[in-house]
């Protein structure tokens, strides 16, 4: 029977095994780890298996909206709808984009944009497409916290002011289906 030895020497995970003998036979044998400690002097094995592994990272944004007054307003009155966005977490998320798309078949305006975090900007109605555009951006949400954001509308015309909202970011979101919302401006002409 041939025997072939030579020492390995590990270097990983901060765990190192140096001056190791193992030795080779036509038998086949059990490898045996040696009796070195490592990580608070639990054996070798235990600590490589105790090591968790590692976790991806996921926030989950949420938004929400609601228009007021609730009920229809008249034509020339001011509505205002209201976006929250939530960081659900459980990490921050980054680089997030709130876009707000206003649809109708007449014209309107869009007043004075505000928000407690980021910046955002207005294009007014453009009759190609019958439609304004909110675009809200923030560097980052940490988790559990929110952005608010108010956007008044008018117009001189009765209609409807359909107005949806997504929202997006990075990391990954693992729950995609709370990423828009929507709700509709009633505007009516009331008589005496």
């Amino acid at each position: 029977m041939k025997r072939i030895s030579f020492v390995l020497v590990f270097l990983a995970c901060a765990i190192s095994l140096s001056n190791t003998t193992v030795s080779f036979s036509d038998e086949l044998t059990p490898i045996q780890f040696p009796n070195t400690q490592a990580d608070g002097g639990k054996p070798v094995r235990q600590a490589l298996e105790d090591r968790s592994p590692i976790r991806s990272f996921s926030s989950d944004l949420e938004v929400t909206k609601a228009c007021k007054p609730h009920e229809p307003v008249a034509v020339g009155q001011q509505a205002t709808c209201t976006i929250i966005v939530r960081n659900l977490g459980p990490d921050p998320a980054f680089n997030v984009a709130i876009i707000d798309k206003l649809i109708s078949v007449g014209t309107f305006t869009i007043g004075a944009v505000t928000t407690s975090e980021g910046s955002c900007t207005a294009t007014t109605f453009t009759p190609l497409d019958q439609s304004g555009t909110v675009t809200c951006i923030a560097s980052s949400i940490t988790p559990n916290t929110t952005i608010t954001i108010k956007v008044p509308v008018s117009t001189n015309t009765p209609q409807d002011i359909n107005d949806v909202v997504t929202v997006s970011g990075q990391p990954f979101d693992p729950i995609p289906g709370n990423n828009s919302a929507s709700c509709v401006v009633h505007v009516i002409v009331y008589s005496n």
